[in-house]
């Protein structure tokens, strides 16, 4: 687990380098703030799993399991590396919309716990909110 979560932190790092070099790039990205949430925690969970699959079986490569699942998340949102590439080192680049990302990760990733935590809360009803009615005494 410490070899992936170098890897990952790593892959980052390259990644801010490569957003440093195109800070000059004043395009809007090819990808917005709200389809890349999905993507980079898809992207975060599919490394947990090829790192948690790496515990039980040693002889499988983390590296090409990884890729092989990248590609899918890539392929699912129907993006390519290079698109989500570009896009996050613009986002790099501007930290006030990178921070906002990774909260919705945060948050995201939050309420799936709850979810598989409590099986409850995915069915419960939300409030049903109404005008605001006052009693005759409150106001005066």
């Amino acid at each position: 687990m410490k070899y992936n979560g170098i890897l990952l932190t790593c892959s980052f790092l390259a990644l801010g380098m490569l957003a440093c070099r195109n800070m000059r790039n004043k395009e809007k990205p090819a990808l917005s703030q709200k389809e890349m949430v999905p993507i980079i925690y898809e992207l975060m969970l599919s490394e947990e799993y090829a790192t948690q699959l790496k515990g039980r079986d040693s002889t499988i490569q983390v590296e090409d399991l990884s890729k092989e699942k990248y590609d899918q998340v890539f392929q699912l949102h129907q993006t390519s590396q290079k698109e989500f590439k570009e896009s996050y080192a613009y986002y790099l680049g501007h930290p006030d919309q990178i921070k906002a990302i990774y909260d919705s990760i945060d948050a995201e990733a939050k309420r799936r716990r709850l979810q598989i935590m409590n099986p409850a809360f995915k069915n419960r009803e939300k409030p049903k909110r109404g005008p605001v009615k006052l009693k005759k005494d409150s106001v005066q």
